[in-house]
């Protein structure tokens, strides 16, 4: 492939004003795609794209090297199946740039001013820790799904605090960019690796308590749904009870806000949706180890106002099913 470097890339031995993190894992088939979408971007920011391998057994790695390769700015960082390094972590203390966006292997940017757009606000409106994008939701083949629930995602134009502590989210990780907070805080990129959370939640907790994402529109991305097989997180947990790891997550979480931040997360909001999510679980598939869940997460929350909560949210449940059912007709 020839391809003539972006005039953007000039200055990237002095200055980086972007650093790109694509973690990718057996995403042979999406990858190029991926890659190829921040290639094409227009923009007079400079950036580099770290890709980062996680152990592989298709032929992502030789992929990534093949653009290494090809690119001056793109650099490759890979685990093999020895190793125990947190990869993602690896990748943010090897940036360079003044801000961090984030984009998956199997995922891809729609708009060729992604880039322009999102760093220009976050360079113009210091009072934003972050900033993100509305995206369209396809499947393995790149056909859009239009029934992909969204509820995780704040409808708000600036995400907050209390939307984090609500289990909210700004909204799909490929669609963030953020400030690059851990550059100059390695002690806090200790912390935030050595905590075991799900990632898409725990960035949205240490950005939140920096400041507020603003949530942008437009469209200027894509998130690959596929639950049939592979490596995305929606294939790995398609029929499993994650209830009580949600809920060890949120307390690992809570740990890493009180030593790090000095603060205490209420998380009210969403012990409700685990608790209500674990009931759910175990009214679509009955078993004995199912019931156990809901019970023990009952007796670790001692708020009787959240069990309040709960309930009135299964009573009005029914109501819900019924007026989808009735839109579709």
């Amino acid at each position: 492939m020839n391809r003539t470097m972006n005039s953007n890339l000039n200055d990237y031995e002095n200055r980086v004003d972007l650093s790109v993190l694509l973690l990718t894992c057996n995403h042979e088939m999406y990858l190029e795609k991926s890659i190829e979408s921040v290639l094409k971007q227009e923009t007079r920011y400079s950036y580099e794209l770290l890709i980062g391998v996680d152990y592989s057994v298709d032929k992502t790695l030789e992929i990534a090297r093949k653009y290494a390769k090809l690119y001056s700015n793109i650099t490759v960082i890979e685990r093999n199946c020895t190793e125990t390094l947190d990869l993602i972590s690896k990748m943010r203390t090897l940036s360079k740039g003044q801000f961090i966006g984030i984009l998956e292997g199997d995922d891809y940017w729609l708009s060729t001013h992604k880039i322009d757009i999102q760093v220009r606000f976050l360079s113009e409106n210091s009072n934003f820790i972050g900033c993100c994008h509305k995206f369209m939701i396809v499947d393995q083949s790149d056909n859009e799904i239009k029934n992909y629930s969204i509820a995780r995602y704040t409808n708000k134009e600036v995400y907050t605090r209390k939307d984090m502590e609500k289990g909210k989210l700004p909204s799909q990780t490929s669609t963030l960019m953020y400030r690059n907070v851990f550059r100059s805080n390695r002690v806090l990129e200790e912390d935030y690796s050595n905590c075991n959370s799900i990632g898409d939640m725990k960035i949205a907790m240490v950005l939140s308590l920096l400041g507020n994402v603003y949530v942008m529109n437009e469209k200027l991305g894509v998130y690959r749904y596929v639950n049939l097989a592979g490596e995305s997180w929606s294939a790995r947990t398609t029929n499993q009870n994650l209830a009580l790891k949600y809920w060890e997550w949120m307390d690992n979480r809570i740990v890493f806000a009180e030593k790090c931040f000095s603060t205490k997360l209420s998380y009210c909001g969403l012990k409700c949706s685990i608790i209500y999510y674990s009931v759910i679980y175990f009214a679509k598939k009955p078993s004995l180890a199912n019931l156990q869940i809901v019970c023990k997460l009952i007796m670790k929350d001692h708020n009787i106002f959240n069990l309040i909560c709960v309930l009135l949210r299964l009573t009005i449940t029914p109501f819900r099913v019924i007026g989808k059912i009735l839109r579709r007709i």
